[in-house]
This record gives C-alpha cells, sequence and structure tokens, in this order.
C-alpha cells in the first residue's frame, strides 16, 4: 500500500499557488519510496459552498494538476476520493 501523509497548507503552497476560488483545507503527499511525488488537497469551494479535491504531480519539471473532483457533500468523501485517486496515480507515475 502506498503511504499518504498529511503536510501543512503552507507546504502544499510551495506545489500549487493559492485560489480565490478554494480554500485547501487539507494537504497530503505521498512517500517519495512509492515512485513519483504525487500531492493533494481537499478543498472548500468558497463559491458553491461544498467540497472539492486536486491531485498534483510533477510533469516537465513543474507540479501540475492531473486529476479533481467536485461537488462533494463533506470532506471526508472529498478525502476519500482524494486519497484513492492519489495512490493511483503514485502507482502509474
Amino acid at each position: 500500500m502506498i503511504d499518504i501523509a498529511e503536510i501543512t497548507i503552507e507546504n502544499f503552497f510551495v506545489y500549487a499557488p493559492a485560489s480565490p476560488l478554494h480554500r485547501p483545507v487539507e494537504a497530503y503527499r505521498t512517500d517519495e519510496a512509492a515512485g513519483a511525488i504525487v500531492v493533494g488537497a481537499v478543498l472548500l469551494d468558497l463559491v458553491d459552498k461544498d467540497w472539492s479535491w486536486v491531485v498534483l504531480t510533477k510533469l516537465k519539471g513543474t507540479f501540475r494538476a492531473i486529476d479533481l473532483g467536485t461537488s462533494c457533500a463533506t470532506p471526508e468523501k472529498a478525502r476519500e476520493q482524494l486519497h484513492a485517486s492519489m495512490r493511483q496515480h503514485a502507482r502509474t507515475s
């Protein structure tokens, strides 16, 4: 199983810029031993007032979004989907 560790929101901003439409409330990254570093966050959508998530990995020297989910009813559901996506992308990147 691929380990996913929580990181600070400040550490997440090293990989992705802040957005005026979303507020990250939880951030995670995979263990480097898993292969590619995959980073993700659970986001509060400030417009719709629901939950989203985003997964990033390094492509051509820059971290870019490679997967996302929107309109999750709870942060727990967003976290569950985020972790599944992070594990999938850590295996395939």
